[in-house]
């Protein structure tokens, strides 16, 4: 049987393809194209030889938008294909995984861009995130951390599959929480659980329990974890409880 992998591109060849991709925009869309810039690992140099190639597509259509995967000769390719009011929209929003997804914008690689959208977008986005509550965005992260933790209670020792599964799901909000709290962008989701141990601003012991995490007991490693956290978050005013409902 012969090996198969992925086919192999350098940084300027993902760039060659993006170029040759704008080129067959601008003809099927014309006036309608907006602008299209590079997203992902590919603008921040941070690709290898198997990465894909990811595109955002900003088009003069009312509430469009459209996600397509394929090859490129060969490059795995996704274009996001988004309305002007989409995009404006996607920039005045901070979410909770703003941590490993929010710089869409400010990484972004612009190729065409002719009304200057990108200047517009980014200054939407700074403001967005000077202005956010990441008090609350912390605590929504930290019910989706809890989310897993409690998961890993329930599952049988034979479930060693979904065991890994809630473990990769605990270090990722961990670190999700950990970043929102340092205002901390992660270049890469690849690295993100081992750069938030090296943040300054993180529970007791943080770097110690996500290690025993993944190479010692899990259950309970998950279970000092969620201490940690929630004396962390107690520290900073945000409490997990509400017997009175006071958030309805």
């Amino acid at each position: 049987m012969t090996e198969w992998k992925p086919s192999r591109f350098t940084n300027a060849q993902r760039y060659d393809a993006a170029y040759a991709i704008l080129e067959k925009l601008k003809d099927t869309y014309g006036e309608e194209l907006l602008a299209v810039a590079v997203e992902g690992s590919t603008a921040k140099r941070l690709d290898h030889a198997y990465s894909d190639l990811e595109l955002q597509v900003v088009l003069d259509r009312k509430s469009y938008h459209r996600w397509h995967a394929f090859f490129y000769q060969g490059l795995f390719t996704g274009i996001s294909y988004n309305s002007l009011e989409r995009v404006r929209e996607d920039a005045a929003t901070i979410d909770y995984e703003w941590p490993v997804s929010g710089d869409g914008f400010s990484e972004s690689e612009v190729l065409y861009d002719p009304g200057f959208l990108y200047h517009e977008l980014r200054r939407i986005n700074k403001h967005a995130v000077s202005e956010a509550d990441f008090m609350a965005l912390i605590y929504e992260a930290l019910m989706d951390l809890y989310e897993h933790v409690y998961k890993i209670f329930t599952l049988r020792s034979d479930e060693t599959i979904a065991l890994h599964q809630e473990i990769a799901s605990i270090g990722y909000w961990a670190a999700i929480t950990v970043g929102l709290a340092n205002r901390h962008q992660f270049p890469s989701a690849k690295r993100m659980v081992i750069e938030s141990t090296q943040l300054a601003d993180t529970p007791q012991d943080y770097g110690q329990l996500i290690g025993e995490l993944y190479e010692g007991d899990a259950t309970q490693a998950t279970e000092k974890l969620w201490r940690a956290f929630t004396k962390w978050a107690e520290q900073k005013e945000i409490t997990v409880k509400d017997d009175a409902l006071h958030s309805i």
